[in-house]
Parts: structure tokens; sequence; C-alpha cells
């Protein structure tokens, strides 16, 4: 196990999360996208913010090791993820899922 790096995980239950966190979940085609980069800027010095709104962030890559914090996602949990969410591969779009587990915004 590499330094506070968790095995994928091969699935995901969000409904773990409901009431306890709400979740930025972020699909993009891969960890070089400009925009990517740009919102990984923001989040980090916004750092915070995101703690204290008891944010996770889901790092979804079409290319690339996807993970929730430090944990990895497994290939066909990130499938479950885009299709749960209505993703094609090679989109970049962001959606904010609420405590109460909706869906309360979406942008690309």
């Amino acid at each position: 196990m590499a330094l506070g790096i968790e095995e994928p995980v091969d699935a995901i239950d969000l409904r773990q999360y409901q009431w306890k966190n709400s979740l930025l979940m972020v699909f993009v085609p891969s960890v070089i996208d400009i925009r990517y980069q740009k919102l990984a800027e923001e989040l980090e010095s916004q750092m915070h913010e995101v703690i204290d709104r008891d944010l996770l962030v889901f790092h979804v890559f079409d290319i690339g090791q996807s993970r929730v914090g430090q944990t990895v996602i497994s290939e066909p949990t990130v499938k479950g993820l885009q299709k749960r969410f209505s993703i094609i591969p090679g989109q970049f779009i962001v959606v904010l899922v609420g405590k109460d587990g909706g869906e309360k915004y979406r942008r690309e």
C-alpha cells in the first residue's frame, strides 16, 4: 500500500454519505484537462470552506486514477458513477449532491 493511498474501492454506495456529507462529483476526461486543473486549484485554495461544509470531492477520470479523498476508485466504480449521473465519457461535468442525497446542481 502506498503512502496514505488505499487499495481501489470496488463499489461506492452513495447512501453512506446521506445526511453526513455533500458530494461534489467532478467528471473529467483526465487530470491534465486545464479546466480540471483550474477547479482543483480553486478547491485547494478554499479547503477550509470545503471542510466546513462537510463536502467530499469525487475526482472521476476517464483516463487516470479516480479518487475520493485519498481513496482510489476502481474502474468498475467509475463506470457505475458515470451511469448513475448520466455522464458520457469525455465530458467535463460537475454535479453537486446535497446531504439529502438529491442532485442540487449540474454544470458543464
